[in-house]
């Protein structure tokens, strides 16, 4: 989890969201910042390439703006059917929902849900999603299964435009589209299930085939990340967005926050995700003269957020 912490909040944390923020880490919005291994940033790229990213022989299907809607997101090993996938959502939201921080604001949570509708029917899977603020200063959301999205007054307030809250809410639709919580959990099951049977081998090969676990993981995890940046890119392009305010934003918070943000080693660095998306941007987009940037409704609901949350 990245965060800008509070500390006076954070001793009001309740399980269920220390829970929700692990559960869900793939959904986090900030990467480790590139000085903690920019050595590495040349071969994430090239292992991100090798997924379908920029570069990529297997990209320009997978990221054919033209085809969104029939290009096959969210497919895939999935031990989890869309409905057990919605219920679970529903009880972890329902279990979430009870904490005072959640908000309850209508002007606020109205146009937070234009913001997604519109960016929804812009997006491949277009499914029934519920968006809310949590009053927390972290720059950070949950995304739920089934398409429940828990947004962060801090995400919020580090955006300076319309654009760059959008780019954040399209990144976590990604997330919800690619069903990346159920998936992961099932290739997660499928890795346990392969190592049990190491017990039955010699010792030296069960200890390296243990050790590669967290390593297999790890790679899950940050390619879920490239794929929901990347994605997200382009439903806010769809939506009309400027999508150069998407790698503006991380900019912005990684030179505010720097290392204090970080909470481990995976994300994606903040050098390869920006640079994945400029290159997906050239690649994938037709340059167009008008895109939205910023709205008179935005800087009203940042004002009453910032009077909202000086009030906690």
């Amino acid at each position: 989890m990245y965060s800008r912490n509070s500390g006076a909040r954070a001793r009001h944390r309740s399980p269920v969201l220390f829970f929700l923020a692990m559960a869900a880490s793939a959904a986090a919005l900030l990467p480790v910042p590139a000085s903690a291994r920019e050595n590495t940033v040349s071969k994430e790229a090239l292992s991100a390439m090798e997924e379908g990213l920029p570069g990529s022989r297997h990209a320009p299907e997978k990221y054919d703006l033209s085809r969104i809607r029939k290009r096959g997101i969210g497919r895939g090993l999935n031990f989890y059917s869309p409905a057990k996938e919605r219920a679970l959502g529903q009880e972890l939201a329902r279990q979430l929902d009870q904490d005072d921080r959640v908000l309850q604001d209508p002007a606020v949570d109205a146009y937070l849900a234009r913001i997604a509708q519109r960016l929804v029917q812009n997006s491949d899977a277009q499914p029934p999603l519920t968006i809310k603020v949590v009053l927390d200063d972290n720059v950070n959301a949950v995304t739920l299964p089934g398409g429940f999205i828990y947004l962060n007054s801090g995400a919020i307030l580090a955006a300076v435009n319309e654009a760059q809250l959008a780019a954040v809410i399209a990144h976590e639709i990604a997330h919800v589209e690619s069903r990346h919580t159920t998936r992961n959990s099932s290739k997660q099951g499928l890795v346990d299930g392969a190592l049990t049977a190491t017990h039955f081998l010699p010792g030296p090969v069960a200890y390296i085939l243990q050790k590669l676990r967290p390593i297999l993981l790890l790679r899950i995890r940050r390619n879920s990340e490239r794929e929901a940046d990347l994605l997200g890119m382009e439903y806010q392009y769809a939506a009309g967005y400027d999508v150069r305010e998407f790698p503006a934003f991380l900019q912005k918070v990684q030179r505010e926050d720097g290392e204090s943000t970080c909470a481990g080693m995976a994300f994606p660095t903040c050098r390869e995700r920006i640079r994945n998306i400029e290159l997906g941007a050239q690649r994938f987009l037709p340059t167009r003269e008008q895109s939205i940037v910023n709205t008179a409704e935005f800087d009203g609901v940042r004002t009453r957020l910032v009077e909202l949350t000086s009030q906690q």
